[in-house]
């Protein structure tokens, strides 16, 4: 998650054993799951059907389809930093699905461990595609669903276990295809491993190359630690915003990189980085840039320019810099309370608290500016907030500043 103020969006991810382990989202964030009574016992998701070709509809740098279940139809966000899908239950209940009483240990991406059922789907599809029994989580994530608030569940890495899935974020696309469809030597391409549950792809910077989680369900950019790449940053780490997984909550901090690191034939240039003791991940910020090509079977990813395939510059390197950060310190839940507060950003310094309610935004209702509240980020020096805090309404103007250059 980005430090400035925007509505957050946190992590969660999880590890089953062998083939279905570990779904996480940004918000969702890195499950790790330790044993569900016997792995063997549960039935692996089958593709039954043709390759499919659906559109792909983007908000925040998150990937949203259509599945259909029992003949209705839902939007679920696209996962590759889970292992299996997820669903509240209360579409478990109004599916008449029995759900597990014996609960899977989930380690979240803090380090604690959470007890979560799951269930079976007998059938899903997406397009042309069709899926059967497909292992599903049963978690109510309305609490880190943030403004997202159409989503209705998760499909996770798992269900793609025999095909190979292409995320054209550049064309809005998400491709399906059966079996194996990339070859070693191609452009962008390089070794996958799936043995936590979800693709890993090895990050080139400095000296070293290290293997991170490819998260589509994150928001973020980069989450490493420069120092384990042999890489310094321009600055100390400065604090960043709050991400929340199932258990608990953490706080990131933010530096710019010197030199670049690869990702695939993407090379990123000075990136500023989420510094993390953590997992290390690549989420939404960097792949919207791309066409991400996940292919199981071969246990290999292609990683290239979103554009590259639509010009003629297929095999010219280029170059992704981070823009500077900026923000106001403040950030919010889905119902525009605030939920954290930066350590010494401008919000601090203005005095908002946690807990304090967002009612207006440039004297606007802040429900209805979904994505323009980022774009009065970069367009405004500072900016005017009306907040309730019990029964007295507070009005400030927040500086908007530079958090990482």
């Amino acid at each position: 998650m980005m430090s400035h103020s925007l509505p957050p969006f946190p992590p969660f991810r999880s590890q089953l054993c062998a083939r279905l382990a570990g779904w996480g989202l940004r918000w969702l964030a890195g499950l790790g799951l330790a044993g569900l009574v016997s792995c063997s016992a549960l039935p692996l998701p089958n593709l039954a059907g043709n390759g499919s070709r659906v559109p792909l509809r983007l908000e925040g740098n998150l990937p949203f389809i259509q599945v259909e279940i029992a003949g209705q139809r839902y939007e679920f966000l696209l996962d590759t930093g889970a292992s299996d899908c997820v669903i509240s239950p209360q579409m478990a209940a109004g599916l008449n699905l029995p759900v597990s009483r014996q609960k899977a240990m989930v380690k979240s991406a803090a380090g604690d461990h959470v007890a979560i059922p799951m269930t079976l789907l007998p059938q899903l599809s997406i397009g042309k595609a069709e899926f059967r029994n497909v292992p599903t989580f049963v978690y109510d994530f309305s609490r880190i669903r943030g403004n997202f608030t159409n989503m209705a569940g998760v499909i996770g890495i798992g269900i793609f276990r025999d095909a190979t899935i292409s995320l054209d974020y550049v064309g809005k696309a998400l491709r399906i295809d059966p079996g194996s469809t990339i070859r070693s030597g191609e452009l962008g391409v390089v070794p996958m491993r799936m043995a936590s549950g979800v693709p890993r792809v090895p990050l080139r910077g400095g000296p070293k190359e290290l293997f991170i989680d490819v998260d589509s369900g994150s928001t973020g950019g980069l989450e490493i630690n420069p120092s384990k790449f042999g890489l310094t940053t321009e600055a100390p780490a400065r604090p960043g915003g709050l991400s929340t997984s199932i258990g608990s909550t953490y706080r990131t901090g933010m530096a710019r990189v010197n030199g670049q690191v690869w990702l695939g034939s993407v090379a990123l240039a000075s990136p500023i980085v989420e510094v993390t003791s953590g997992d290390y991940r690549v989420g939404g910020e960097v792949l919207m840039n791309t066409i991400l090509t996940l292919d199981q079977p071969a246990q290999l990813a292609q990683i290239t320019f979103g554009k590259s395939r639509f010009f003629g510059w297929g095999t010219k390197q280029q170059q992704l810099v981070s823009p500077s950060r900026i923000g106001t310190g403040i950030g919010f839940d889905d119902s525009w309370h605030v939920r954290d507060i930066v350590p010494g950003s401008p919000g601090a310094q203005a005095g908002v608290r946690v807990g304090d309610r967002c009612i207006s935004v440039e004297g606007e209702d802040p429900r209805v500016l979904k994505g323009r509240y980022y774009g009065l980020l970069q367009r405004k020096f500072e900016l005017a907030y009306r907040f309730q805090r019990g029964s007295r309404t507070l009005d400030v103007v927040v500086p908007v500043a530079l958090q990482v250059r």
